[in-house]
Parts: C-alpha cells; sequence; structure tokens
C-alpha cells in the first residue's frame, strides 16, 4: 500500500502487485490459527467471529476511506498528495499486523481433554 501511495512512476504499481500476491495467505492462516486455539465444539462460533469482522471491515472500509481520497484527488485537498489515502489504508493494516503480532498464542487444546470433557457423563 505504501508503494501504491508514493508511486512515482508508472511502473511502480505494476512492481507492487507483485508483493500483494502474499495477501491471499493471510485469510487461511488466519483461520487455521484460530481453529487450532479453539475445541472442536466451538469451530462454528470462531470461523463466524472471523467472517463478522471481515464482513464488518468491507463495510467500515468504503465510508472510511472513499470521502478520505474523494477530499484529496478534488482541488481542495489541504496539501498535494493524491496518494494520502492509500498512505492511510497501509499504516492501518500495519497497526493490525503489529497487534497481530504481539498476540500471545494460547497453548493448543488437548483432543484427550476434549474427547473425555465431552463422553463424560454424571450418575
Amino acid at each position: 500500500m505504501f508503494l501504491y501511495g508514493i508511486a512515482w512512476s508508472f511502473w511502480v504499481p505494476y512492481a507492487a502487485a507483485m508483493f500483494s500476491i502474499f495477501y491471499v495467505f493471510a485469510h487461511p492462516c488466519m483461520r487455521s490459527i484460530v481453529s487450532k486455539q479453539v475445541g472442536p465444539s466451538e469451530q462454528g462460533k470462531a470461523q463466524g467471529c472471523i467472517s463478522g469482522i471481515c464482513s464488518l471491515a468491507n463495510v467500515i472500509s468504503p465510508i472510511a476511506f472513499s470521502p478520505l481520497t474523494a477530499l484529496f484527488l478534488s482541488e481542495k485537498a489541504p496539501f498535494n498528495f493524491p496518494g494520502f489515502s492509500l498512505i492511510c489504508v497501509g499504516f492501518a493494516a500495519m497497526i493490525a499486523f503489529m497487534q497481530s503480532v504481539m498476540i500471545r498464542a494460547a497453548p493448543p487444546l488437548s483432543s484427550r481433554r476434549v474427547s473425555e470433557s465431552c463422553n463424560h457423563t454424571e450418575p
């Protein structure tokens, strides 16, 4: 996103697009990590929560960044920087990445404990 925002030549967005291929790995990796942290009976809740957060972000981000883009592409821009909204998106993504790196992973649930708790019946 930073390269898109400060593109100084016509070829820079094309070169930056090569890095976006790694973006396709983000959602499967996130879902896999979450899947390993919850029990088998909680998979639907965990995956539904992730889908809800992603859907909310898909609704909120255009509401926030479209007016910012329109402002900086207009003649009333506070300063001349047409890629400013892209830089803001890049900073938001970097903040989210830094927060995700700081999350401590909980130890994975043992399948033995889960199966014992599911099969346990009281007299």
